[in-house]
């Protein structure tokens, strides 16, 4: 990494585990606030919905024609 050869697999872990530190590290030492601005937000119940799982039968039904027709992997809108 960066030129260096490491022997052991400890020393390996160590040099993985700093890279990706450094890599997302925050260099900012202030980020702006979003007070006073206002975002439109989904309701409790929509939220709930992003997160229920679905069945296949319900996948099936809501994609009609835009389901994919073969294996090359594009529907009917494509062409």
């Amino acid at each position: 990494m960066n030129g260096q050869v490491f022997g052991d697999v400890v020393s390996m872990k160590n040099a993985i585990v700093h890279f990706y530190e450094n890599l997302l590290h925050d260099n900012h030492a202030q980020r702006p606030l979003l007070d006073g601005i206002s975002y439109v937000t989904i309701s409790s119940e929509d939220s709930l919905e992003v997160v229920r799982e679905f069945s296949e039968e319900e996948v099936r039904n809501d994609l009609g024609k835009e389901k994919t027709p073969g294996r090359d992997g594009f529907n009917i809108v494509f062409f």
